[in-house]
């Protein structure tokens, strides 16, 4: 068994254990004890897009669903937190946005669950993503104080995106749909373009959710190393 699979399958159990402990049915998460320990896995620097094509992807995508890109590649938010955003969240005044749940496919439905490590954040909100967040809420109607739904007034489905919206626009514009293409790839954008305009590692990884900011540095690749 591959250690990334084995450290999914751990992070998993952790998190339903967590949850069990919340609601008072067991005493304690053993999988937060200090004996046990995730398998290393080394960790591999990501290249990132270019700005043409983060563009180029961003505009093969249909009109309702636009801003979804434009919001993981201005906010740095992992897909299914893009997917969890309230409209409460976003903060136009304040230029914040709160991310505090995501979406996750439990039982086989997305549903709504806490972000990763359960760890709530604030990231700072660019005027290009303001401006498509508030076009999304104006031309489409709110359901259940959600920023992004589906046609059928659902939570977005992942799976339903990645294969029908995704896929189609990286074939539109001659990238390969392969795993490192994934939404993913603008997290990994974000955190470039940030780096490149002198943004700090520490609050850098403070936007990315990560505790560790050498776990962030050792992931990331500035522009200007893309070779």
């Amino acid at each position: 068994m591959r250690r990334p699979y084995v450290r999914v399958m751990l992070a998993n159990l952790s998190s339903i254990l967590g949850a069990a402990l919340d609601d008072g049915l067991i005493a304690a998460n053993p999988c937060q004890s200090p004996s046990v320990k995730a398998p290393k896995v080394e960790q591999r620097r990501v290249i990132p897009w270019t700005h043409d094509q983060v563009h180029a992807v961003i505009s093969e995508h249909p009109e309702r669903y636009r801003a979804i890109p434009i919001a993981a590649a201005g906010l740095g938010l992992r897909q299914g937190e893009v997917s969890g955003l309230r409209v409460e969240d976003v903060d136009f005044l304040r230029q914040r946005v709160l991310v505090r749940q995501q979406v996750r496919i439990l039982g086989n439905r997305p549903t709504i669950a806490p972000p990763k490590n359960r760890k709530t954040r604030e990231v700072p909100l660019p005027d290009s993503v303001a401006t498509a967040i508030s076009e999304r809420l104006r031309r489409w109607a709110i359901h259940d104080g959600m920023v992004f739904t589906t046609r059928e007034r659902g939570l977005m489905d992942r799976r339903y995106f990645n294969r029908h919206i995704w896929k189609p626009a990286l074939e539109a514009v001659g990238v390969e749909p392969t795993r490192e293409n994934g939404m993913h790839a603008l997290r990994h954008y974000y955190a470039s373009t940030l780096l490149e305009g002198g943004v700090s590692i520490r609050a850098l990884a403070d936007y990315l959710g990560h505790s560790d900011p050498g776990f962030t540095l050792r992931g990331v690749r500035p522009f200007d190393a893309r070779v």
